[in-house]
């Protein structure tokens, strides 16, 4: 059963993405999690620290990077750190799940489309998992809406996402290590 137009964006809003990254022990198909990326092109992103406010210098050498994974064996990788060009304020939605909001550069943004052009995203988006990871520790596995995955691959998308986490140190961790450079 396919899930309703309000359910997908519901799923969307509370998903990331990624972004980037809770750890589950299992992924669902996208009909059945609420762990779906969310990568809205609507959301709104305001570079700020944790300090409250300033602008944030992002590490282009932090030792971050996102992956598309269909097993283990086929990796690819969708963005790294040097593609982030602006981070929001880590929150929470009204489900209780912690999201970071980031912004890709254009570079960032041709990567992925890249990426998803090659791997086939728009017809597999089911069968891969975005795989945020930080000094090498995988930090979550999510997929991707449907809706999303024909905007990336039809140009469409324009490079903001939310990076959803099930614990809120995993959020801070991901952007200290894009501020900071070390996790």
């Amino acid at each position: 059963m396919r899930p309703s137009r309000r359910r997908l964006t519901h799923l969307c809003g509370i998903g990331v993405v990624t972004a980037v990254a809770g750890c589950t022990d299992v992924v669902d198909s996208i009909d059945e999690s609420d762990d779906a990326a969310d990568l809205d092109d609507n959301s709104d992103v305001e570079s700020t620290t944790s300090n409250g406010g300033d602008s944030t210098e992002i590490d282009a050498d932090a030792p971050f990077h996102v992956d598309l994974v269909t097993d283990e064996s086929d990796r690819h990788r969708l963005f790294k750190a040097q593609h982030v060009s602006d981070l929001g304020t880590i929150d929470e939605d009204r489900s209780g799940m912690t999201y970071l909001p980031l912004t890709l550069t254009d570079e960032g943004v041709d990567t992925v489309a890249d990426t998803a052009t090659a791997t086939d995203l728009q017809d597999h988006h089911e069968e891969m998992e975005v795989v945020p990871v930080v000094d090498d520790e995988e930090l979550n596995r999510f997929h991707l809406a449907p809706e999303l995955a024909e905007s990336i691959t039809q140009g469409d998308w324009e490079g903001r996402l939310q990076m959803t986490f099930d614990e809120r140190e995993r959020a801070e961790r991901v952007r200290d290590v894009l501020v900071s450079g070390s996790a």
